[in-house]
C-alpha cells in the first residue's frame, strides 16, 4: 500500500482532487477513513459486482444498497436515475475517476458533496448502486467527534480498546444525530424527486449552497 502526500490540508473536495491526479487509473475506490468493516464481506459477490459495473463501462456503483436503485441493470446491481437522492453518496463507492474529479468542487466537505454533488451528477448517465449492502459500515466520527454507540460495536467485534484520541459527542449531540439519521431514513422512502428537492432546500436553508 502508498500512502500519497498530497500537501496542505485544504477541502476534502480539494485534497481528494489533487490525490486523484496522482493515481494514473481510470477506476478508483472512495472510502470514507472513519468508516469501519464490523461483518464478514462476501468477496464474491463484490468483484462480480465491480466487474459487471466495468463491463458496461459505468461512472459510479454505490456499494451500499441504501437508497435502492430506480431502474434493474442485473442481478448485482441497477441503475440511479438523474433526480435521484444521495446519487454521489460517498460510502463504499467506485468511480471512474475522471469523473469524480469533475463533479468535485473546492470547499465542499464529503456532506457537500453528497447533496451538490447529486445535482452535478445529473448530467451523467452510467450511476449504479448494488441491490444489497456489500459491507456493514460502522460510522465512528461525525464532524470530527467520536460517535459513543459506534464506538462500542467497533471495539466489541474488534476486542480490543480503540486507540483514538478524539472529542467524545456528548449524549444531546449522539441523540440529535440518531433523529438526523431517522429523518434521512424517511426522506430516502419518499418518491426520488420529492426527496430531492426537499434534500436540497434543506441544504440550501443551511446556508450551504
Amino acid at each position: 500500500m502508498t500512502t500519497l502526500a498530497v500537501g496542505a490540508d485544504l477541502s476534502w473536495s480539494e485534497t481528494l482532487r489533487t490525490a486523484l491526479d496522482r493515481v494514473p487509473v481510470d477506476y478508483v475506490l472512495l472510502w470514507i477513513d472513519d468508516h469501519f468493516v464490523i461483518e464478514r464481506v462476501n468477496n464474491a459477490d463484490i468483484m462480480a459486482a465491480i466487474k459487471g459495473f466495468l463491463s458496461v463501462q459505468g461512472n459510479y456503483l454505490r456499494l451500499h444498497s441504501l437508497p435502492k436503485a430506480d431502474e434493474r441493470t442485473n442481478e448485482y446491481f441497477g441503475t440511479v436515475v438523474s433526480g435521484a437522492i444521495y446519487r454521489t453518496a460517498t460510502v463504499a463507492s467506485v468511480w471512474r475517476r475522471s469523473v469524480l474529479k469533475d463533479l468535485l468542487k473546492p470547499g465542499e466537505s464529503a456532506w457537500d458533496f453528497e447533496t451538490a454533488g447529486s445535482l452535478r451528477s445529473d448530467a451523467y448517465e452510467g450511476f449504479y448502486s448494488t441491490w444489497r449492502d456489500c459491507f456493514r459500515i460502522e460510522n465512528l466520527l461525525i464532524k470530527g467527534r467520536i460517535r459513543r454507540s459506534s464506538r462500542r460495536r467497533i471495539e466489541c467485534m474488534l476486542g480490543t480498546a480503540l486507540g483514538i484520541q478524539r472529542p467524545m459527542m456528548t449524549r444531546v449531540e449522539e441523540s440529535r444525530f440518531a433523529l438526523k439519521v431517522i429523518g434521512n431514513r424517511m426522506l430516502i422512502r419518499l418518491p426520488r424527486r420529492l426527496a430531492r428537492v426537499l434534500r436540497t432546500i434543506s441544504y440550501v436553508g443551511r446556508g450551504q449552497c
